[in-house]
């Protein structure tokens, strides 16, 4: 009987310190070689699985979370995207910071590291730093913002 007990509060102990999914819907990712989109998210068992339609159209199905990876945010996303380049320092090592004529925040964009410091404050201060696609969606979706981007 104590067996039969402690396997059902190791079992409730599993479902209540679900961490959140890593990706919402509509998130832009990268599996089995194609961008998708996150098209719904399942439980599965102590982590989630994901439908992920390629850009293209075509469907991946069910995707095990440790099936995806980030998409890293390069130059001519933010460019398809409605960014504009307003400032640039050097060309390799420097930093080139965007603005967006929407959105109450500027990107500066570190060329060598591929990172990305988002600032609320035109570019003095970085409240966070991001690289992927999926962080920056993450970011447009809190402030209520349109976070459906372009690829």
């Amino acid at each position: 009987m104590d067996i039969f007990i402690f396997r059902k509060v190791k079992r409730m102990a599993q479902k209540e310190f679900r961490k959140p999914p890593r990706y919402m819907v509509g998130d832009i990712v990268y599996s089995h070689g194609f961008i998708c989109i996150v098209c719904s998210i399942y439980p599965f068992n102590i982590d989630y699985s994901y439908d992920l339609k390629v850009i293209d159209g075509q469907g991946l199905g069910k995707i095990c979370q440790n099936d995806i990876m980030h998409v890293h945010i390069w130059e001519e996303f933010l460019k398809k995207n409605g960014w504009t380049c307003y400032r640039s320092e050097g060309e390799c090592f420097g930093h080139r910071w965007y603005k967006h004529q929407e959105y109450p925040f500027t990107l500066r964009y570190n060329n060598f590291l591929g990172i990305i410091g988002v600032s609320f404050n035109d570019g003095k201060d970085d409240t966070v730093m991001i690289k992927c696609v999926d962080e920056l969606q993450h970011i447009l979706f809190g402030l209520q913002l349109d976070s459906n981007l372009k690829i």
